[in-house]
């Protein structure tokens, strides 16, 4: 959003530019916008010519990877595999090591997102401490690939380790040497009221939204989540001409109609067609008001 930005973005970069964190950890609701801010830090850094103070050739792409309790620690690290045909540098039948996704930004430097880390299995976690904390990745064969100096792993997540919630089942519980490796860098990430205000358009939707959040949390409600993807889309049905109460309404109702009630939008709200487009009915031409 032009001329908002998250109010901790300046405390992220300080912390890697003049604290030296290669380690970071991101924590949050859902849809506070984490994932989105990595790719934000990444920008930044490279365009005040970051990167390329520290040693980093060339432009490096940010990567980020979506963590899920199925993910191996050798998809993220790496693994040995046998060579079945003659290529550049192997000849067939002997074992090489394939490279990991994080391989690349670990080793010639770049931002590596771990996105939702508290949904890696405990064995995942496990191999990857002394990536975060030994700055190198030692192989089946007893090579190292040392880190880049300028290789900063950004962890996200909805917890801080402590397992899961009402509100996050499926998160994972950390152990104290994971977490430890992001110590003095654990960053909450809040829902920022300058980018609700920018996203909803209206302090009325805004402060309409900020108050079914925060029922949702006094009820406990599992899966209520009210996040700035919402907003927008509640902005647009807004600006089509439908009524707060209608669009209100329409995204309580995603969690039940119980549930819509305790966030005080229970009660139905007619579309009203003939108000959107009057006598002569839908047209393409007519359909500029939501009309509710």
């Amino acid at each position: 959003i032009e001329g908002v930005h998250r109010h901790k973005l300046p405390e992220i970069l300080s912390d890697i530019v003049h604290c030296g964190a290669e380690n970071l950890n991101l924590t949050g609701e859902a849809g506070t916008g984490k994932t989105y801010l990595i790719d934000q830090i990444h920008a930044i850094l490279q365009a005040m010519g970051w990167f390329k103070k520290m040693g980093v050739k060339g432009d490096r792409e940010c990567f980020i990877l979506s963590a899920n309790k199925d993910m191996q620690a050798p998809e993220l690290i790496g693994r040995e595999s046998p060579i079945f045909f003659e290529t550049e540098g192997f000849e067939a039948g002997e074992w090489a090591f394939i490279k990991g996704a994080i391989l690349p930004n670990f080793e010639h430097g770049g931002i590596i997102g771990l996105d939702e880390m508290d949904r890696f299995a405990d064995s995942t976690l496990s191999a990857l401490n002394a990536a975060l904390a030994n700055g190198f990745i030692t192989t089946p064969k007893g090579e190292r690939i040392m880190r880049h100096p300028a290789a900063i792993i950004i962890a996200t997540g909805n917890t801080k380790g402590q397992g899961a919630s009402q509100k996050y089942s499926a998160a994972n519980k950390q152990d104290s040497a994971t977490l430890d490796r992001f110590a003095g860098h654990f960053i909450d990430i809040d829902y920022d009221p300058a980018i609700e205000d920018a996203v909803c358009g209206s302090s009325e939707l805004a402060n309409a939204i900020r108050e079914v959040r925060s029922l949702a949390d006094q009820h406990q409600i599992k899966g209520a989540v009210f996040s700035y993807r919402c907003m927008i889309e509640a902005r647009k049905m807004m600006q089509s001409g439908r009524s707060l109460a209608f669009v209100m309404h329409r995204i309580c109702m995603a969690f039940g109609e119980d549930n819509a009630h305790k966030l005080g939008h229970g009660k139905e709200v007619k579309f009203d067609a003939l108000q959107a487009w009057g006598e002569g009915g839908f047209t393409l031409d007519s359909a500029t008001k939501g009309g509710a």
